[in-house]
């Protein structure tokens, strides 16, 4: 028989290295403040009508390029790559899903809900389809 130490994050997730661990909390307290820092859109789904395409949430110019940065610059941090990622890319947003990163695939989900002027919705497809919105402006 043989011992096997392993190390849990705050929100649960299993380890094998106190290393790996440390890291996944750091990146993920630092995408809570990211997430603090712009409006936060939980705000307006309490009754999940925001997800089912009621509005969309108005950020200030910037904000999507922000989150992009924000996105490559943490993934750059966890997946340590030789070639680090430079843009926010299909690519990227694959290995994010892929990955046991939950913290980034939130950001990643949010910025793929922001478009080119800067209007969040609750979920992708109205940021392709914003004419199915039903509503306006809630913040």
């Amino acid at each position: 028989m043989e011992t096997i130490q392993q190390f849990k994050s705050f929100c649960g997730k299993i380890f094998n290295t106190i290393e790996e661990c440390i890291r996944y909390e750091d990146i993920s307290k630092q995408v809570n403040n990211i997430l603090n820092a712009i409006e936060n859109s939980d705000k307006y789904d309490e009754d999940c009508q925001f997800s089912n395409g009621k509005g969309f949430v108005q950020h200030p110019r910037g904000t999507k390029d922000i989150l992009e940065k924000e996105i490559v610059r943490l993934s750059n941090e966890w997946f340590n790559n030789k070639e680090p990622f430079t843009q926010f890319s299909y690519y990227l947003r694959r290995c994010i899903d892929d990955s046991s990163m939950s913290c980034l695939n939130k950001l990643s989900y949010k910025l793929m809900c922001i478009d080119e002027l800067e209007r969040e919705y609750g979920q992708p497809y109205y940021c392709v389809n914003p004419s199915q919105v039903k509503g306006g402006r809630l913040n």
